[in-house]
């Protein structure tokens, strides 16, 4: 039996920050006259590739991206919001709802909702006053 060549390929990506799929190969043929090592045919054409693959792939960009272990990722809670926040926005709101009102009775529709709040209590009462002041 006599080998008449070797081919040997390697696949590689050349640019994976531009072209992350992109398939390149890389393959030689060796032709071997009778009395050639094979085994050093074999060691000189994968050298070659990995030679040319090192000379032709190029490294992604640093992006400056911190890398932390995910024990810490784990540990870091998202702020919780602020309920009493939440419940002074909601007054305001209503105040401004309250004191937007221009009529008696579509002021008295926030009679319920006042009470027990003095804020909102107090803004409605203020209003009744200017509205009755003007009736």
């Amino acid at each position: 039996m006599r080998f008449e060549s070797i081919y040997i390929q390697d696949n590689f990506v050349p640019d994976v920050a531009s072209d992350q799929f992109r398939r390149k190969n890389i393959g030689i043929s060796v032709s071997l006259n009778e009395g050639d090592d094979i085994k050093k045919a074999e060691q000189l054409a994968e050298e070659y590739i990995v030679d040319y693959i090192k000379r032709n792939k190029v490294e992604p960009p640093k992006s400056g991206v911190v890398s932390i272990p995910l024990e810490e990722i784990a540990s870091i809670q998202a702020p919780k919001p602020d309920k009493k926040t939440a419940k002074e926005q909601q007054e305001q709101t209503l105040i401004e709802s309250i004191n937007s009102c221009t009529e008696l009775k579509v002021l008295e529709s926030y009679k319920l909702i006042v009470r027990g709040n003095d804020k909102l209590y107090t803004a409605y009462q203020v209003k009744l006053i200017e509205l009755s002041k003007t009736n």
